[in-house]
């Protein structure tokens, strides 16, 4: 959210140029109002070309540093516009953009010049709403199942990790009625269900997509007989094999920072003996899991099906992270799913995760 204090300090600002300039008595013709009206436009053209081509030095300022980028011409009659992007926020959390835009519209005689003012926030580091969050119908935490908000460090982790903890919603989900708990499941969090509508997160896997490591491209079904577990080439960890999900328990190994995105595109099986693992894990269709599986990272289901994790025999699944549900059909959480939040492995993982977009505007200034 943008602080009150700073809208109150900007819109003074721009009120005390309007009276400086209102107290110089400047007679404005009505032909003169036509062509400031359009250079307004000029104005606002400026604005929306700059959030729609978000200038990637932008990205490079610091909390009251400036950028002025070049005037760009625009029709009709070699109109004008210039933009000023500057950062006002004094960093952690949002990002807060201040972007003045200076229109010019000359016309034979009367020329007209208009600015216009647009206070834009790009949201910080992408955090989850609850361990497990959903837009379904309906919610099925059969017995045995296990979903916990209450934030827990992963033992080997703690020297990486902050110390202070941070709870979360065990679940966010439309309706709370329509969540079923089996008899020997277990649902905890602050508070356990939170009913929200979720959104947002489709573009997140867009994104996140685009960017993945691991990649088992195309429809149908994904065999994985290798063992899922860290590799190393050269001395170095080897991101180039499909197998190596990271090393989130072995502090020395050189694959123990890499988070790989992992994206399936079909329905994947990992037939093989399966490593602690970590990442971001975008699913389309169903993982299917032989052998346990321990994953630290994020999990995001793109699929219709009701069950994101199938497992066989006495397999189970322990997430650390969180898990994302995006679409509208129901779900069911099986008998052997542990999803455990953890911000210390949401920290970790968040640099994988780009900015949403660029800044979008949420507060207008117009002056003339």
């Amino acid at each position: 959210m943008v602080p009150a204090a700073l809208f109150v300090m900007v819109i003074v600002s721009f009120l005390a140029v309007a009276a400086l300039r209102a107290a110089g008595g400047e007679t404005r013709s009505s032909a003169g109002s036509v062509w400031r009206a359009h250079a307004l436009y000029v104005a606002e053209q400026g604005i929306e070309a700059t959030l729609a081509n978000w200038p990637a030095a932008a990205d490079a300022l610091a909390p009251g540093e400036s950028l002025a980028l070049d005037w760009t011409f625009t029709p009709p009659r070699r109109s004008r516009y210039r933009v000023t992007v500057r950062r006002i926020d004094n960093e952690g959390g949002s990002e807060l953009y201040l972007l003045s835009a200076m229109g010019e519209a000359p016309a034979p005689r009367v020329g007209g010049a208009s600015e216009l003012a647009v206070v834009a926030e790009r949201r910080g580091d992408w955090k989850p709403p609850a361990a497990l969050s959903g837009k379904g119908l309906n919610l099925d935490l059969e017995d045995g199942a296990a979903v916990s908000g209450l934030d827990v460090t992963p033992p080997s982790w703690n020297n990486r990790c902050k110390k202070e903890k941070n709870d979360i919603p065990g679940l966010v989900w439309r309706d709370e009625e329509r969540v079923r708990k089996g008899g020997r499941s277990r649902l905890g969090g602050d508070p356990p269900i939170s009913e929200k509508l979720l959104s947002g997160v489709s573009e997140l896997y867009q994104e996140l997509a685009e960017r993945a490591d691991i990649k088992y491209s195309g429809p149908g079904n994904h065999r994985v007989t290798e063992d899922i577990g860290p590799k190393t080439f050269a001395g170095s960890c080897d991101s180039g094999s499909q197998t190596n999900w990271g090393a989130p328990n072995d502090v020395g190994h050189q694959c123990h920072d890499y988070f790989p995105i992992i994206h399936a595109e079909g329905n994947l099986s990992l037939e093989g003996n399966n490593a602690p693992s970590q990442g971001i894990l975008l699913l389309e269709q169903t993982l299917t899991i032989e052998s346990d599986l321990e994953f630290y990272g994020l999990l995001i289901y793109n699929g219709n099906s009701t069950n994101f994790v199938k497992l066989k025999g006495d397999a189970r699944f322990t997430l650390h992270g969180a898990a994302i549900a995006t679409r509208s059909n129901n779900l069911h959480v099986l008998d052997g799913t542990t999803i455990q939040y953890s911000s210390c492995v949401g920290d970790r993982v968040a640099n994988r995760i780009p900015p949403l977009g660029v800044p979008t505007p949420v507060a207008f200034l117009e002056r003339f």
